[in-house]
């Protein structure tokens, strides 16, 4: 099999779900929030449930991915690499090797161990009204290390050697990971940096607070 045959390896239609169902679970959730309450949600609030409509799609997508990787490596004949998976919507070229590569099993080591993360801080939230700050900044920081080790995978020189149909593919693709990139690098970043600041805001209360009860002992 020659390496171009093998070169892109791109699930389209996973990468048009993601995305739309992304758009529409954001859309629908504005068009509730302005047109359909009594009263606007305040913008902490606000900001609090779109944190956790992120936390409860990014567990979604993750528990997608696990199962379909989990099917993957079960399926019997092996999946030959012609063959797309929802597993490789980050992965935008595959390796002439049905195998995967230490990149790919961090990748998807990476999905595991975010998955209960951001699961269970979207639990928090929609059913406590809670935040789980610390779970959120783990599940946000994996998400983001897996965004970024996917896109290493991406090289972009190789397009001059791709027939047109690959080339429009992989332009396709490269269009499709700047959006992807919005919501595994950009929206987890912010909720690191908010997140941050509001357990550092925490602390800060917490020791006025201690200083407060010392005083007054004294």
């Amino acid at each position: 099999m020659s390496r171009l045959s093998t070169t892109m390896q791109i699930d389209i239609t996973s990468v048009n779900a993601a995305l739309l169902s992304f758009a529409a679970c954001f859309t629908g959730y504005f068009l509730y929030s302005f047109a359909m309450r009594k009263a606007r949600p305040s913008l902490s609030r606000l900001v609090n449930e779109l944190a956790g409509i992120w936390l409860l799609y990014d567990a979604v997508i993750h528990a997608i991915v696990i199962a379909f990787g989990a099917a993957s490596m079960t399926t019997s004949p092996p999946i030959p690499p012609s063959v797309t998976r929802i597993t490789l919507v980050w992965q935008t070229f595959a390796q002439p090797s049905q195998y995967l590569h230490p990149i790919d099993s961090i990748a998807q080591t990476a999905v595991l161990l975010a998955f209960p993360f951001v699961g269970y801080a979207a639990v928090m939230w929609w059913r406590d009204e809670t935040r789980w700050r610390e779970g959120e900044m783990v599940g946000a920081t994996l998400s983001t290390f897996v965004t970024v080790l996917g896109f290493m995978r991406f090289q972009p020189e190789r397009l001059r050697d791709m027939s047109p149909q690959r080339r429009d593919a992989a332009l396709f693709t490269w269009v499709a990971f700047f959006f992807l990139n919005m919501l595994w690098i950009v929206i987890p970043l912010a909720l690191l940096y908010q997140n941050y600041n509001a357990l550092r805001q925490e602390e800060a209360e917490k020791e006025d607070g201690e200083r407060q009860t010392l005083l007054v002992k004294q």
